[in-house]
C-alpha cells in the first residue's frame, strides 16, 4: 500500500470514529438539552429481491442526518419539558441544563428500532421498486412528545439515483422536517483527502456535495498532514453555496541555536519558556518572536531573526548549522539606581500626606474622647448615673480609637521615613554630592525633597 492510500485510509478511519464519537455512547444525553432522533427501518413493499435497499437507505438517512446541527423545539414540545422538570426523576438533569428550556437542542442521532424512551423523534420509510426508473419512496417523521408526523415527503426516483445520489430525496425530506432555513452548500479541497470541518464538526473528506447548513455565518476548517491549516468565515443565504480551497505545504521546520555572551540568559519563544543559553530552538513556522532575559543586563527582543542568524559551514558539510551569537548589555545601574531612588520618594511623599490625614483623625478622636470625660464628670455631679455610665463607656471606646489611629499613623510616618531614608542613601552617591563640603551635599538632596 503506498504512503498516499495508508494516508488516506488514516483520515478516512480518523474520520469514521469522530463521526461515531458524536453518537451514542459518547454523549451524557440529558432530555432538556439534546433531543433524541431514531432513524428505523425502510421497508419494502413490493418485490422482495429489493430487500437490500432497506439498510442502504438507513445508513444513507442516519449519515445525513449526523450533520444536523440543532433541531427546534416547538412551544408545546417546550410545553411537556416544563411538566417533566417538575418530575423528581429528572430535576437533577433540569439543573444540569441550566433550570432553562432553549428552542434550540442538539440532536442525538442513533439507529434502532422504535422505543418510548426519552420520547424520540422517529424517522422510517417504505418504497415500492416498480421498475429500475420508477421506485416510489416515502419517508416520515413522527414526533413521540407531541404523537403526531410532523414531515412527511414522497418522490418517485430512479434506482441509480437511489443507490448513487441519495442527496435527491434526502435534502427536500430535511429541508422539510427542520424549522429553521436551510440552505445547500458544497466544499472541495486540494489534496482531496483532507478533512473539512463545519463549526467544529467534521462533513467529510476532499469532496462534500450538497449538505444543508443553516443560513448564516459558520466557520470552515481544513485539515491534513504535511500542510497548513486553513480556517475561513462564510455567510450562506440561498442554496448553491460552493467553496473550494487549496492548501499550502507546510513549511519546515528551523532549527538553529542560540549563544549570548555571557551565558545563561533566559530564552523565551513567544512569551513561552525555550531554556537558557547556550540552547537548540526549532520552530515550524516564520513569524515568532524570541525574547532574551538576565538579570543585571537589558531585556533583547528579536523579531527579524533572520538579520541575527549566522550560518556556519563545519568541513564540506552541505548542510549550514544556523545560529544566533547575541552580546548582552549590562543594565545602566546609575540610572536604574536613580529611578529606584524617584520611586522611593514618591512613596515617601503618598505615606506623608497618608500620615497627615491620620494624624487629623487621631486628633479629632482625641478631641471627642476629652469631650466625652468632661460630660461623665458633669453627669457624676448631678447624680445621673445611666448618662454618666454612657459617657464613660463612649470615652472607653474613643480612647482605644485614638490609641490605635495614633498606632497607623505612627506606623505610616515610620513607612515613609524608611523611604525617605532610601531616597537619601541611593541619591548619596551621585557625583555630583560627593563633594569635599559635605555641607554643598546635603543643599542638593534638599532642593531634590520637595513635597
Amino acid at each position: 500500500m503506498t504512503k498516499s492510500k495508508m494516508g488516506k485510509w488514516s483520515l478516512l478511519t480518523f474520520f469514521s470514529l469522530f463521526l461515531f464519537s458524536t453518537g451514542t455512547g459518547f454523549c451524557d444525553f440529558n432530555i432538556f438539552m439534546h433531543r433524541r432522533v431514531i432513524i428505523g427501518e425502510f421497508k419494502n413493499t413490493e418485490k422482495g429481491s429489493y430487500d437490500y435497499l432497506a439498510e442502504s437507505l438507513q445508513t444513507h438517512f442516519y449519515n445525513y442526518s449526523l450533520m444536523i446541527h440543532f433541531l427546534t423545539i416547538t412551544d408545546e414540545e417546550r410545553a411537556f419539558l416544563k411538566h417533566l422538570s417538575e418530575n423528581d426523576e429528572y430535576s437533577e438533569d433540569f439543573i444540569v441544563a441550566g433550570k432553562s428550556i432553549g428552542y434550540r437542542m442538539i440532536p442525538y442521532i442513533e439507529k434502532g428500532p422504535f422505543s418510548m424512551k426519552n420520547w424520540p423523534v422517529y424517522m422510517y420509510g417504505s418504497y415500492t421498486v416498480f421498475s429500475e426508473d420508477n421506485v416510489h419512496l416515502a419517508i416520515y417523521a413522527y414526533n413521540s412528545l407531541t404523537d403526531r408526523i410532523d414531515s412527511e415527503y414522497s418522490a418517485s426516483l430512479t434506482l441509480t439515483i437511489l443507490l448513487s445520489n441519495p442527496h435527491e430525496y434526502l435534502i427536500p425530506f430535511f429541508q422539510n422536517f427542520l424549522k429553521y432555513k436551510t440552505c445547500r452548500a458544497s466544499f472541495e479541497t486540494e489534496p482531496q483527502d483532507s478533512l473539512i470541518f463545519i463549526d467544529g464538526k467534521p462533513i467529510g473528506i476532499g469532496n462534500v456535495q450538497n449538505i444543508l447548513l443553516p443560513a448564516g455565518y459558520h466557520r470552515l476548517s481544513i485539515k491534513n498532514d504535511g500542510f497548513t491549516d486553513h480556517s475561513d468565515i462564510f455567510y450562506i443565504y440561498e442554496d448553491g453555496f460552493f467553496y473550494r480551497s487549496v492548501l499550502k505545504k507546510a513549511e519546515k521546520a528551523r532549527s538553529f541555536s542560540v549563544n549570548t555572551d555571557p551565558p545563561g540568559a533566559k530564552v523565551y519563544l513567544n512569551e513561552k519558556f525555550a531554556g537558557e543559553t547556550p540552547v537548540d530552538i526549532e520552530v515550524s513556522y516564520d513569524n515568532f518572536t524570541l525574547t532574551l532575559i538576565k538579570d543585571g543586563f537589558k531585556e533583547e527582543v528579536i523579531n527579524n531573526i533572520d538579520l541575527y542568524i549566522d550560518n556556519i559551514t563545519q568541513g564540506k558539510d552541505a548542510h549550514a548549522q544556523k545560529r544566533i551569537n547575541l552580546k548582552l548589555f549590562p543594565i545602566d545601574k546609575k540610572k536604574s539606581q536613580y529611578e529606584d531612588a524617584d520611586i522611593y520618594k514618591k512613596q515617601a511623599k503618598v505615606s506623608a500626606y497618608a500620615g497627615f490625614g491620620m494624624l487629623g483623625v487621631s486628633i479629632l478622636l482625641g478631641v471627642q474622647k476629652t469631650l466625652y470625660d468632661q460630660k461623665a464628670d458633669l453627669y457624676e455631679i448631678r447624680e445621673d448615673n445611666d448618662r454618666y455610665r454612657n459617657s464613660l463607656s463612649t470615652a472607653d471606646t474613643l480612647f482605644y480609637l485614638t490609641a490605635a489611629s495614633s498606632a497607623v499613623t505612627a506606623g505610616i510616618f515610620t513607612f515613609s521615613f524608611l523611604r525617605l531614608l532610601k531616597y537619601f542613601t541611593l541619591y548619596g552617591s551621585h557625583p555630583e554630592y560627593q563633594r569635599d563640603n559635605h555641607g554643598d551635599s546635603i543643599k542638593l538632596l534638599k532642593k531634590e525633597v520637595q513635597f
